[in-house]
């Protein structure tokens, strides 16, 4: 090795043979003077390793030790440029570290990782995370020349992970080039278990795409010619031809065949909206996308140009390095879960909140009726909440009545075709998720959804809470003529003025808990309205002869037509119900200031404390901004813990975010009125509105 400066050290130092890299032209001998024994000694142990005679696997130690020197490197590819500089200065580590790596390549059994490690297993995510649990106390079962073990031994730190993601795939090539054996035993051994893998990822994909279930999905009920049983054929076909070096191992018709493959899976899921989706689908939908992937990349190593075999071998490498770190944890798999569970949840919300998005004037107007019947509604309730309160029951019964109450309103606002305006983010959130995950590149079609879903929320919660306040006054004053004394009296009323005030009171965290449970009565409804469609339960019901028996054909054809249309939203009803009407019986039983603050209920609230005090006794100030508190915070509570759940479930990220607050900064000041009042470019980009769902309960004109 030349000294810094010496004559001659300006010369390119190494140029590994097959390399075209270009990048390699330019080093020169000070790249690895500087070799740390940390990384020089691991190759000195692998080239003595290799002078002893071969039995089975050899040492992993100093590949265990090289791996966690490299994880500390400042300067990844300087790194690497250091261990090919080394190779080629030590004859010694020149010849014998090639000769260790094809000892291990011959022993190591490498199709099972190729095979499993970051694919989605057969068996289902919870025994996935049983096998985790397990593997945390007791050891592996796998022999010790399985890939999985030998990766596991190599890389129990993040450091072999984190050096090959901090690595530039030109510093990877090179340096996984060098390391390559010259004998073609070790590079036949690894084409061996690359063809097997790929044969079993083939038929695990052929059994997944022909399950029973998934063919009601697809076109003609799976009746046609199946590409996932095709594509079977075809690998076999190559892999024999690839093992007996034939001339026509070529796998060009496998890829057709796959893309076909992504095709009928993305037919399927373009059917979910409509037809449900359950988490069984979901998983062996996105399982099957991941075994497509891994085919694909598997076939791409196998490409006789090193152009295009080997950025997918490096790809392949990562892969294989950051599945084994992630193997080992359980968080993995219940965020892999949750993902699913939100996947079914959102799967038929966006339908539902498409409704709730008024396009056109007559869709406005619908909604303000509609609201304003469900403002009549709460305000009833919130007299039938007082009167119950004022009986002293024992604070269990009084929940439940609490509760019943409240779910009795729910449900007679979703049965008449009214609307409350704070249970519509959460499936207008979906709705929302749908278009940004389909306009990721054009956000005019986006940013017009949002400006009319700002007035149409806005219309919803004005029509409640405009109409709550004097309904409730007027119930409250025409039962004070009837039974001789208002509804609430002059305590009870003063207690319901205080609770609206913004600063003296817990307004707005209490309303901040309302939004969570509002967030959560929508999860609910989306996860039974979705639960009945994938399950097909109203076809069930209406050929269920039993029921036919019992009530007869008329009424249960009736009964399966409810509980396609209603019974998401009528579950939801009952649970935001029940949510609502325990919560002050909970906060007080484990002693936590807990309470609810909904915005229709407290403008009802306002409406009959104002009867009893009069409006000297109010603060109408202070309650009006305490309402208006109350309601903003429960619909951004309750629409960005929807919104994350559906952009999650369909993998989206936010990072379009700011993008997108452009666009509506602009929109908002060239279609200011837009914003409120279905006027201006949106309304008239909107007709003729399109063809779908109206409101719940409402006719389209015709």
């Amino acid at each position: 090795m030349r000294p810094r400066g010496a004559p001659g050290a300006n010369r390119p130092a190494f140029r590994p043979p097959h390399l075209d890299n270009a990048w390699l032209l330019a080093w020169h001998t000070p790249c690895f003077v500087a070799v740390t024994p940390n990384v020089a000694q691991p190759l000195r142990d692998m080239a003595a390793l290799a002078e002893e005679p071969a039995r089975g696997l050899p040492s992993l130690t100093p590949l265990e030790a090289l791996f966690g020197a490299l994880g500390t490197a400042a300067e990844p590819d300087a790194a690497a440029r250091e261990l090919i500089a080394l190779l080629e200065a030590e004859p010694v580590l020149r010849e014998g570290v090639p000769v260790y790596v094809g000892r291990l390549c011959r022993s190591v059994r490498s199709w099972a990782a190729l095979a499993d490690l970051s694919l989605l297993p057969a068996h289902g995510l919870l025994a996935e995370m049983q096998d985790r649990l397990t593997a945390k106390i007791l050891p592996s079962h796998r022999p010790p020349h399985d890939l999985i073990e030998v990766l596991d031994e190599i890389g129990q730190g993040r450091g072999a992970s984190l050096w090959a993601e901090r690595t530039s795939d030109d510093a990877l090539i090179a340096l996984c080039r060098a390391l390559l054996p010259e004998d073609e035993a070790s590079r036949q051994t690894l084409v061996h278990g690359s063809l097997r893998a790929i044969e079993l990822l083939s038929h695990r994909l052929a059994a997944t795409g022909e399950e029973p279930h998934l063919a009601l999905f697809a076109e003609g009920g799976g009746d046609h010619e199946s590409p996932f049983l095709a594509q079977a054929h075809e690998v076999v076909r190559f892999t024999a031809a690839r093992r007996e070096q034939r001339d026509d191992a070529d796998p060009a018709h496998a890829f057709v065949l796959l893309r076909q493959c992504e095709d009928e899976t993305a037919r399927i899921e373009r059917r979910i909206p409509q037809s449900g989706a359950t988490i069984r689908l979901t998983y062996e939908l996105e399982r099957m996308s991941d075994l497509i992937a891994r085919l694909r990349l598997l076939l791409t190593t196998l490409s006789p140009d090193p152009e295009v075999a080997w950025p997918a071998r490096i790809t392949l490498l990562r892969q294989l390095l950051r599945a084994r770190i992630e193997s080992q944890r359980v968080l993995p798999v219940v965020r892999r879960g949750l993902h699913l569970v939100a996947a079914e949840i959102v799967s038929h919300a966006g339908r539902a909140g498409g409704s709730y998005i008024t396009r056109t004037r007559g869709e406005y107007m619908r909604m303000w009726r509609a609201a304003a019947g469900a403002g009549a509604l709460v305000a009833l309730a919130a007299v039938f909440k007082v009167g119950l309160g004022a009986w002293k029951a024992p604070l269990v019964i009084e929940a439940f009545l609490f509760s019943l109450n409240y779910a009795a309103c729910f449900v007679a606002v979703q049965m008449l075709g009214f609307t409350i305006a704070t249970k519509q983010p959460a499936m207008t959130a979906a709705a929302l998720s749908e278009n940004v995950d389909g306009q990721r590149d054009d956000h005019t079609r986006l940013v017009e959804t949002i400006v009319c879903l700002s007035r149409s929320q806005l219309a919803a919660i004005l029509g409640n809470v405009l109409v709550a306040f004097p309904a409730a006054f007027l119930a409250s004053w025409g039962l004070a003529h009837l039974l001789g004394a208002p509804v609430a009296d002059a305590a009870k009323a003063a207690h319901l003025v205080h609770d609206l005030h913004p600063l003296e009171s817990g307004a707005i965290p209490h309303a901040a808990l309302t939004g969570v449970w509002l967030s959560l009565a929508g999860i609910v409804a989306g996860y039974v309205s979705n639960s009945v469609i994938a399950r097909h339960v109203p076809t069930r019901i209406a050929r269920s002869r039993p029921l036919g028996r019992w009530l007869g054909e008329a009424r249960r054809a009736r009964l399966a037509e409810l509980t396609a249309s209603r019974a998401g939203a009528t579950t939801g009803s009952v649970v935001l119900g029940v949510l609502l009407g325990s919560t002050g019986m909970v906060g007080l039983a484990l002693g936590l200031p807990l309470e609810i603050r909904h915005v229709s209920f407290a403008s009802a609230n306002l409406g009959l404390a104002m009867h009893s005090l009069g409006p000297s006794g109010v603060a109408l100030a202070w309650s009006v901004a305490g309402i208006a508190s109350i309601g903003v915070t429960n619909l951004v509570v309750s629409f960005f813990l929807s919104l994350v759940l559906a952009m999650r479930a369909r993998g989206q990220g936010f990072r379009e975010l700011p993008s997108l607050a452009g666009h509506l900064a602009r929109a908002f000041f060239r279609d200011f009125p837009g914003w409120f009042l279905p006027v201006g470019r949106t309304a008239r980009a909107s007709e003729p509105p399109p063809a779908r769902p109206s409101l719940p309960g409402m006719r389209r004109p015709a």
